[in-house]
């Protein structure tokens, strides 16, 4: 009866990593490019990404705006 299951769940695993072997391989091909191997630090890069950019974007409108201040008065 064991070696049933375990022949069951062996072939299940084997299925299972199967179907997910396209996310592992994202994942070791991400790792590598980052050269970072720890998942939350890859991952907390990714999610604050956007609000890194948007911060950026309004530095820059920021400047520009402080820019044409500066040249108006400079006139």
């Amino acid at each position: 009866m064991n070696r049933l299951w375990s022949a069951f769940f062996k072939k299940r695993m084997s299925r299972e990593m199967q179907n997910y072997r396209h996310i592992e391989e994202s994942f070791q091909t991400i790792r590598h490019q980052t050269n970072n191997s720890d998942v939350r630090e890859i991952v907390q890069k990714f999610m604050t990404k956007e609000q890194t950019y948007s911060a950026l974007l309004l530095a820059v409108s920021q400047n520009e705006q402080k820019y044409d201040e500066l040249r108006m008065l400079n006139q």
